[in-house]
């Protein structure tokens, strides 16, 4: 059985999802002072930019003893956690967003200086949105000096 658990943390080293940016994955386990710690596979962190709270969304394996037990009773409140970050996703994460801005300096090069408008920098499918056109005869030609740059 798991339990969907969302905990709020004042602070937090996972990166919440925002900007055009995707979330952090992670784990974070309770009662890190002892053996009986559980652990919450995270899912999703978002962040109350006027409070600061980190809410980290995600799931918790429960034994069939520990079906009733409620989440504040596996992460109490006021409690110390730790939070470990999956540093292979945040890898992909990360090169995916420089990636972007790869993309802008190519615009630079090619002289071309549209202002950048959205940033999509998921792994489903990356993209730089831009404000104003390229005349499609020109299309072509500024693809080959995209590329090169």
């Amino acid at each position: 059985t798991t339990l969907r658990v969302e905990l709020q943390l004042d602070r937090t080293s996972m990166h919440p999802q925002g900007g055009g940016q995707p979330t952090d994955l992670g784990v974070i386990k309770s009662n890190i002072e002892n053996d009986s710690a559980y652990t919450a596979n995270i899912d999703k962190v978002t962040i109350d930019r006027a409070s600061g709270i980190a809410t980290h969304s995600g799931s918790v394996a429960l034994s069939s003893t520990d079906n009733n037990v409620a989440t504040n009773e596996l992460f109490p409140p006021n409690s110390s956690v730790k939070v470990t970050v999956d540093s292979a996703n945040r890898q992909v994460l990360s090169e995916c967003h420089t990636a972007g801005h790869v993309v802008d300096a190519a615009m630079a090069r090619c002289d071309k200086l549209l202002p950048p408008t959205k940033g999509y920098h998921f792994l489903d499918g990356p993209y730089v949105e831009y404000k104003g056109s390229i005349d499609i005869k020109d299309r072509e030609e500024f693809l080959s000096r995209l590329k090169e740059a």
